[in-house]
């Protein structure tokens, strides 16, 4: 399967990419290095998919922010779940 990896310079976009590759063409895309991408500007993104082309899955692991613990994030709500 050709599949595209959208975020795959961080964290967990590498850990998918490094996945996948053993048995699927990866094309590894980000806002800053490999096949660029800015998911904030339409344009971009039309670009990326003239550049890639048909592609078989799109997988997005982009994001944004500090990552922190779960368990250190504060309490929003008293809310039972």
């Amino acid at each position: 399967m050709k599949t595209l990896v959208i975020g795959a310079t961080g964290t967990i976009g590498r850990a998918v990419a490094e996945r996948l590759e053993p048995e699927h063409e990866v094309i590894r895309a980000s806002r800053n290095s490999g096949t660029r991408v800015d998911l904030e500007t339409p344009v971009s993104i039309d670009a990326l998919f003239a550049t890639v082309g048909t592609v078989d899955a799109v997988i997005c692991c982009a994001a944004g922010g500090q990552l922190t613990p779960l368990a250190s994030l504060p309490t929003t709500s008293s809310r039972s779940v």
